[in-house]
């Protein structure tokens, strides 16, 4: 039934599709049922009804299963991964924030010593698949906002050549958002660290360093640091403006909120993180351009302009300027929408 949901997908004006179309509730109500029924039914039949769940496009039940924030069959997890990271190679499904935080949630728990180190093979290849030519029926940002995030965490594995391979990732990635930059002329690495900043607010790690109060963030830190090592090693003989357009975006983030949360100051506490590891790994780095700039590559999906912006009188004109800078550069709302970006012939 999945296979048959996932191929009518891809035909979705003819007849069969909306023949399929009004019994899918039907096989969907079964799939619940038998991932609510966890450890009661067989895995195969487990991973069948999550496959069915995906090609149904369930978005939430998928969070839900691997958020582990419901009592199914914990056994699917980690072939439903590797099924979810598929249908979003091939744009068959939306990533949201929830979906995003599940997936991390689970890969941080594959790294844990008690795992079997060989689970994070499959994972890794399947990731290294989003620069394929496959890949492009997803969105650009969307295959940017997942290489960038989700290999950062295994700087916190304990095997080597998972972290290089991770390395490797994030490098691609990040050459592949700077070249972008240059030949669309769009801040994709501005969004880049954006949205790492983003992801890392969000993760269960983070947030309990941030309850310990006077935590010296010791996972985020390694994290965030993953991260700049492998955008330094981009070009060491542009380190300067490498650096400094990540700590402008670390800057620029007090004035907006996380747009789901406009209450919550995580994001501001996730850039103090990386600030200071940018800092620390170029003490001489300062931000280089203007501030202003920086906020060009803000993802409009994720974050929000801070109401009311006190401080300096710069401070309390920086609003109207960065709407004004948004509504007067067309191309860059490409960007700020998620919609995608045309890539150049030379990095796809």
């Amino acid at each position: 039934a999945a296979a048959c949901f996932e191929r009518i997908s891809e035909m979705p004006e003819s007849p069969e599709a909306a023949a399929l179309g009004d019994c899918s509730e039907l096989w969907l109500s079964v799939a619940r049922d038998m991932l609510k029924r966890g450890s009661e039914v067989p895995l195969d039949v487990s991973c069948a009804a999550a496959e069915l769940c995906l090609a149904v496009g369930d978005e939430q039940e998928l969070a839900a299963l691997l958020s582990g924030s419901s009592d199914q069959c914990q056994g699917a997890i980690p072939q439903t991964m590797l099924s979810t990271l598929r249908a979003l190679r091939h744009g068959m499904l939306p990533l949201s924030n929830e979906l995003l935080s599940s997936l991390g949630t689970q890969v941080f728990a594959m790294l844990s010593p008690d795992r079997d180190e060989s689970d994070a093979d499959p994972l890794l290849s399947c990731l290294g698949r989003f620069h394929k030519p496959s890949a492009l029926q997803a969105r650009l940002v969307d295959r940017l906002r997942l290489c960038i995030t989700l290999p950062a965490l295994f700087a916190l594995s304990p095997i080597k050549r998972h972290r290089d391979a991770a390395g490797r990732l994030l490098q691609t990635w990040l050459l592949k958002a700077v070249r972008q930059s240059v030949a669309q002329q769009e801040p994709l690495l501005d969004f880049a660290v954006a949205c790492f900043l983003h992801f890392l607010s969000r993760l269960a790690l983070f947030q309990l360093e941030v309850s310990q109060g006077a935590s010296a963030y010791p996972d985020s830190s390694k994290i965030s640091a993953f991260l700049v090592d492998a955008l330094l090693r981009i070009d060491p003989t542009r380190i300067g403006e490498l650096g400094g357009t990540a700590l402008r975006v670390c800057d620029r983030v007090r004035y907006f909120v996380d747009r789901d949360m406009p209450t919550s100051d995580k994001v501001q506490k996730a850039a103090h993180v990386l600030r200071y590891v940018l800092e620390k790994r170029c003490p001489g780095l300062g931000i280089q351009g203007g501030l202003l700039h920086g906020a060009r590559g803000m993802p409009a999906e994720l974050f929000a302009l801070r109401q009311g912006i006190a401080g300096t009188p710069q401070d309390r004109r920086l609003p109207e300027a960065l709407h004004a800078e948004a509504a007067a550069a067309a191309p860059l709302q490409l960007v700020l929408s998620g919609e995608v970006v045309p890539e150049a012939s030379s990095t796809s």
